[in-house]
């Protein structure tokens, strides 16, 4: 061995080591507030310090909130790539617990996604990660899988492995990286027979004899076209977003779960009529509203704007506020701008803070993305704050009030009191 850094090339990515120190990463995936850690800066560790077996793989000894990145390089474009296979085996003395690890997929645009993996074998193994079936980061964008910058283990509990150098598997269709209707319909249904029907901006996974496919890949289309006129100068979908409609009106989470529980998380409890998780929506089905279901709108939006590869999986204030103007764009209420007007209101601070918003408050949410977009004082400056909350990573408004639109937070609060006294409840857009 020589030199500063310890290299073993094998094809796309050669094998070099960075340890430094991280909080444990919060297990669970859920859509709301989530706990973030900056990322401290890694230091290279001298060639010396590490052991290499006659296989070639690296010794590697982490403890735990201990990470180690294999890093490739030059970002490597993975969106054809199906399957990440790792060489990994436990050198752990016998009787010792299983590794519980994390295995990160680092990206150039500061993406990452990841999945929990335990190794306990001590003769010559592998995992394989299948890209599509990773959780998404809680910081920067989600991935578009064109910038992979590395591939990183976080140690959950203290581990000694021997790791080998990474290999990449390609799939039998173009964009294999993301997730297939495939792997969406085992993972919610099992091996009983569903529809599964691919598409360029929407799959589908349906036990739902009767559902009208193609009408909800042209309702999909049709919310993209809304999310371009509400988001100025957001990119265009990166991937296609999945949608789940079970037979059982109350089915979609239990699919959704298990869709979770395929992802190596766990999901917590949630109300509504639906969710979204990283592009993948569920919806139970209604006979009698069929594809005009309201909810359906609202959570092909959440779906269709996790996929425009800008922000993280969960944006707080703007995502709900997005949802609720695509489901009033396409199903008004009637009489709501009055009911609108007696409801209880929340500080307004507390609604835009980048977190879950309050139970109740998504009328706020989305009056607020009205007035910012149409009010003669902000909306010059709505491109810029979008770009401003894609820049820093969250949709949490107060920071940048005053930079971006020029004023503080009470005098934002005080216009948007008027806004919602003078102005109707949001329904149809005008034709573009």
């Amino acid at each position: 061995m020589s030199g500063s850094r310890l290299s073993v090339v094998t094809g796309w990515v050669g094998v070099a080591v960075v340890l430094s120190l991280l909080l444990p990463a919060d297990p669970a995936l859920a859509r709301g507030k989530r706990r973030r850690a900056a990322r401290p800066e890694a230091v290279w560790l001298s060639a010396d310090d590490l052991v290499v077996h006659d296989d070639g793989s690296t010794e590697l000894r982490l403890a735990p909130g201990q990470r180690a990145v294999l890093s490739p390089g030059p970002p490597a474009d993975l969106l054809d790539v199906e399957t990440l296979v790792l060489p990994v085996r436990s050198l752990a003395p016998a009787g010792s617990p299983p590794s519980q690890l994390e295995l990160r997929i680092l990206s150039a645009t500061g993406a990452m996604h990841w999945r929990p993996v335990e190794v306990a074998w001590t003769t010559p193994g592998r995992v394989e990660i299948p890209l599509g079936l990773t959780r998404a980061g809680t910081e920067g964008p989600v991935s578009d899988w064109s910038h992979v910058s590395g591939i990183e283990l976080f140690a959950r509990n203290g581990a000694l492995l021997a790791v080998g150098a990474p290999r990449l598997v390609g799939g039998d269709r173009p964009g294999a990286a993301w997730t297939s209707v495939d792997q969406v319909a085992l993972a919610a249904f099992g091996p009983r027979p569903v529809r599964r029907t691919p598409g360029p901006v929407l799959g589908v996974v349906t036990d739902v004899a009767d559902a009208d496919v193609e009408a909800l890949q042209a309702l999909a289309d049709e919310v993209s076209g809304v999310l371009d006129r509400l988001l100025p100068g957001v990119p265009p979908p990166c991937g296609p977003a999945i949608f789940i409609l079970t037979a059982d009106r109350d089915g979609w989470f239990d699919a959704m779960d298990r869709v979770t529980m395929a992802m190596g998380g766990n999901l917590q409890p949630a109300n509504g009529g639906g969710l979204t998780l990283q592009g993948i929506a569920a919806v139970g089905w209604d006979p009698e509203l069929a594809e005009a279901r309201p909810v359906i709108a609202h959570e092909l939006a959440h779906a269709l704007l996790d996929r425009r590869c800008w922000m993280p999986d969960d944006i707080g204030w703007l995502d709900e506020a997005v949802a609720v103007r695509v489901q009033l764009h396409l199903h008004p209420q009637e009489g709501l701008t009055e009911e609108m007007r007696g409801w209880k209101r929340a500080p307004l601070a507390r609604v835009l803070d980048g977190g879950r918003v309050p139970r109740g408050s998504y009328w706020q949410a989305v009056t607020v993305l009205e007035m910012l977009r149409r009010h003669e004082r902000y909306a010059g400056h709505w491109p810029a704050l979008l770009e401003a909350i894609r820049s820093r990573g969250s949709a949490d408004l107060r920071p940048l009030v005053q930079p971006v639109l020029g004023v503080d937070m009470e005098e934002l609060e005080a216009d948007w009191e008027r806004w919602v006294e003078e102005q109707p409840a949001p329904g149809p857009l005008p034709p573009p």
